[in-house]
């Protein structure tokens, strides 16, 4: 049954993105939307993506179903002429090791040169560290077509930084856990200053996610956090006004 409601999705293209913006404190940066995909039964309703990830990665349609979501991901793009933003959008780690999928990746990556350079694609750090290797090799591939990279859920430890280092990425997302209490955790407060201060020397901008409280919004800027993702910025959207420049 699994198998049939997967392989109707990917026949009929029944797909679509929700968009949430990111509010960046620098205005020098290119505008950044998180994207998400919603997959639709054929009733109409929105079926649970996690569920269905879960199920092409056991049913071996795991690549198919990314395919799908990075085709429609250029198309939207492209129909919504949006040169001026960049959209991330999340990748499976069980693809990190998948070299049929790198190697279509950076082929319709290198065909669409315009729209590659605003795509940015993200990975958990807690994946990417398991995967060094398939993380280094994804990491550079984007490098190579001119796409943007993000670690997602940074800051678990002290061993981030080495991650960090290893694959160079342009965004850090901050575990959005750094941010609870982050008022009167010093502690925090400290770790995400060395983050952010280690991210710019590096060339990398560093995003909050979560961000919820007006007075957590505050205290990050003054942190000179690059950008901020949460529901006190944004709730995701159906698609951006027009084109987003």
């Amino acid at each position: 049954q699994w198998r049939q409601v997967l392989e109707q999705i990917l026949q009929q293209e029944r797909i679509s993105l929700s968009y949430q913006p990111i509010e960046l404190l620098n205005g020098n940066h290119p505008a950044y939307y998180s994207l998400y995909p919603q997959f639709y039964g054929e009733d109409g309703a929105v079926l649970a993506s996690d569920s269905l990830f879960a199920m092409a990665q056991r049913l071996d349609l795991l690549m198919r179903m990314s395919q799908l979501m990075i085709l429609h991901l250029i198309r939207e793009h492209r129909t919504l002429g949006a040169q001026q933003s960049r959209w991330g959008i999340k990748l499976s780690p069980h693809l990190l090791h998948n070299s049929a999928f790198l190697i279509w990746l950076e082929r319709q990556l290198s065909m669409e040169p315009d729209i590659s350079a605003h795509l940015v694609f993200e990975l958990d750090e807690e994946h990417l560290s398991r995967q060094l290797t398939g993380a280094r090799r994804l990491f550079e591939l984007l490098r190579r077509c001119g796409s943007r990279s993000a670690i997602c859920n940074f800051g678990q430890g002290i061993r981030s930084f080495s991650l960090f280092q290893e694959i160079k990425p342009d965004y850090l997302k901050l575990d959005p856990a750094l941010l609870l209490d982050l008022e009167q955790d010093s502690t925090n407060q400290k770790f995400v200053r060395m983050i952010v201060e280690v991210a710019h020397r590096m060339g990398s901008q560093v995003i909050a996610e979560g961000v919820e409280q007006s007075s957590q919004k505050k205290l990050l800027a003054s942190m000179y956090v690059d950008g901020l993702q949460g529901y006190l910025i944004a709730h995701p959207m159906p698609a951006p006004v027009g084109p987003a420049h």
